[in-house]
């Protein structure tokens, strides 16, 4: 049997961050039909369940870049991966020295809290909006380790490049084996530049390894789609990677398939014709 896990920016969805019209009808017909499909994402569970709505995705959703997994039918974390309270206050200390202010990403009591001290530009204000609207609790003001360190899942910081920058360097030099951090010019972040920290542990491979045991399949039973950097763990893990047209070289050099751009439905043109072919050899 197979199963398909893509990532979402860049790959699945088109440009501005949501399914295309005829993505979404197909995905849901192939989906009623029984393919087995879910998503990997850097984006919370809140954020990808309302991308989704309508659509119906069955199996577990791979969240936080790998640092969670999140059951929609349930509505409940399978797994938690998170950063270690006492190294997230330090990270937080060079941020505010580097005068930017990251949002706090938690899960406690099967609620997505997203907080942040202080909202400093309308990029971080845009996503609290964006984000409130799809369901998480927002918490303006507070950074409160005390209740919420050890339900830490990572950072989100919105800024300019330069303070951004200065951060991950500064982090990465200190935490480089305990931590993993993605730059992005290209979110959708009001025209502001986004960068992400996580646990080592907390990648996208680790979240196929996850997902597998909790379907009991092996993972090589599983084919992969991505654009970017924070594919790249479960190209390497994935009996079958494949990229999309748009990806970065690096992920087309490990990869065992390209296809076409993002926004010509490309992700869901392969699964329909996988899926067609499935159902032409049972027939047949």
């Amino acid at each position: 049997m197979k199963y398909y896990v893509s990532d979402m920016d860049g790959t699945l969805l088109a440009k501005g961050g949501s399914l295309s019209t005829k993505t979404k009808a197909g995905l849901t017909e192939l989906l009623n039909r029984g393919l087995n499909f879910t998503v990997a994402s850097a984006r919370s569970y809140t954020s990808i369940r309302s991308v989704f709505e309508g659509v119906p995705l069955k199996l577990p959703i791979i969240t936080h870049d790998g640092g969670l997994i999140y059951d929609l039918q349930k509505q409940k974390p399978l797994t938690f991966r998170g950063l270690e309270v006492n190294l997230a206050r330090n990270i937080y200390k060079i941020a505010k020295a580097a005068g930017t202010y990251p949002f706090l990403e938690c899960v406690y009591d099967d609620n997505e809290y997203f907080m942040t001290e202080n909202l400093k530009n309308d990029g971080m204000k845009w996503m609290v909006d964006y984000r409130g609207t799809a369901g998480a609790k927002i918490c303006v003001g507070e950074h409160d380790f005390e209740t919420y360190g050890d339900h830490l899942l990572s950072f989100t910081f919105i800024d300019t490049a330069e303070p951004l920058l200065k951060v991950q360097e500064k982090v990465k030099a200190l935490y480089g084996d305990k931590i993993k951090t993605h730059f992005y010019t290209e979110w959708d972040c009001y025209n502001w530049c986004c960068m992400t920290i996580h646990d080592a542990k907390a990648n996208k491979g680790q979240g196929i390894k996850d997902l597998a045991e909790i379907l009991n399949i092996h993972h090589h039973h599983v084919t992969v789609f991505g654009d970017n950097h924070n594919d790249l763990a479960m190209f390497m893990t994935a009996g079958r990677a494949v990229a999309v047209e748009n990806a970065i070289p690096e992920l087309k050099s490990n990869s065992h398939l390209q296809i076409g751009h993002h926004n010509d439905d490309s992700v869901f043109h392969f699964l329909y014709d996988e899926f067609h072919a499935k159902v032409f050899e049972i027939e047949n």
